[in-house]
């Protein structure tokens, strides 16, 4: 009988098959959706954009139940973004980082002075 403490990694190399016949734009906005904290679409779209990820990549991830993108991305599972993340190589998780860090940098240079930026893209005195 396996082992108990094996099935979170069956369950993620579960997930992670799903992922592999996904196009190649899926996988990226996947990983990017993995690599923001929060599960916030505005910032997620802002990533995307210089990434040449356009919005009907989502459309793949959702038909196949692994995300749903809505105004906070949500995964179906934990897992579902565990397996995204560690399939991607470090080149590539460098890349979603290095767009999530720009687009936040570019959200919190366009605040207005005295307000703060709160999860979820907004504004508070």
């Amino acid at each position: 009988m396996p082992s108990v403490a094996a099935l979170p990694s069956r369950i993620e190399e579960s997930f992670a098959r799903r992922l592999a016949p996904l196009p190649a734009a899926t996988r990226r906005l996947l990983l990017l959706a993995a690599a923001e904290p929060l599960g916030d679409s505005a910032l997620l779209l802002r990533a995307a954009d210089p990434l040449g990820i356009k919005a009907e990549a989502a459309d793949a991830a959702e038909a196949e139940g692994l995300v749903e993108f809505c105004v906070q991305v949500t995964f179906r599972h934990p897992l579902v973004r565990s397996a995204i993340y560690r399939s991607a190589s470090p080149q590539q998780r460098r890349e979603v980082h290095q767009a999530l860090a720009e687009a936040t940098d570019a959200t919190a240079r366009s605040r207005p002075p005295g307000v703060a930026l709160r999860p979820g893209g907004t504004w508070s005195r």
